[in-house]
């Protein structure tokens, strides 16, 4: 991405992920790329989907599933996935922010709320 843009980027991640089938790290340079250019929702929830099958807990995949359900007007879903990546780290204030903004702007504030309170107790 940063040398000339998605074609390219895309090329070398799915290059990446032909080479190792559980490529984790290429997946999810797949995924940024999908979110920078604006790829299609449901791409994005795939190669989500695939993070997410080697490594149901990493952080990258929990976002970018998140990130595609609420796309995709799929709020439940987009909730249980932004609760998860707010779980891999309770002490990364940044992340706990980022996560309750989204919840909230995108339509799940109710299901926020308790992330935030005890946010804000802790």
């Amino acid at each position: 991405m940063h040398d000339g843009g998605g074609p390219g980027a895309v090329a070398a991640a799915r290059e990446g992920i032909s080479l190792y089938q559980k490529a984790v790290i290429a997946r999810t340079c797949l995924a940024w790329t999908q979110m920078q250019t604006h790829a299609p929702a449901d791409e994005l929830l795939r190669t989500a989907r695939e993070i997410l099958a080697v490594d149901s807990t990493n952080m990258y995949g929990l976002e970018a599933a998140a990130v595609a359900l609420d796309s995709l007007h799929r709020r439940d879903e987009a909730a249980d996935h932004w609760l998860r990546l707010a779980a891999t780290d309770t002490s990364n204030v940044e992340q706990i922010l980022r996560v309750s903004y989204a919840m909230v702007f995108g339509g799940n504030s109710m299901r926020a709320e308790p992330l935030i309170v005890a946010s804000a107790a802790a």
